[in-house]
């Protein structure tokens, strides 16, 4: 069984890899705890997963 905090954090990591930036892990494990509660929060089953991820590092390396 997959574990979903892993595969938020997987993506996260590739999402960074593309947009060529480097943080911390700390960082990145704040954003894939900030991407989990939005999934929970979102309840949405047609949800874009990946639009969500991208949305949440954007908005960290933003505000950061």
């Amino acid at each position: 069984m997959i574990n979903f905090r892993n595969y938020v954090k997987d993506a996260v990591n590739t999402e960074l890899y593309k947009l060529k930036v480097d943080i911390t892990i700390n960082e990145i494990d704040a954003i894939t705890d900030s991407i989990i509660f939005d999934w929970n929060e979102i309840g949405d089953p047609d949800a874009n997963f990946e639009e969500l991820v991208e949305w949440n590092v954007d908005q960290y390396l933003t505000h950061a």
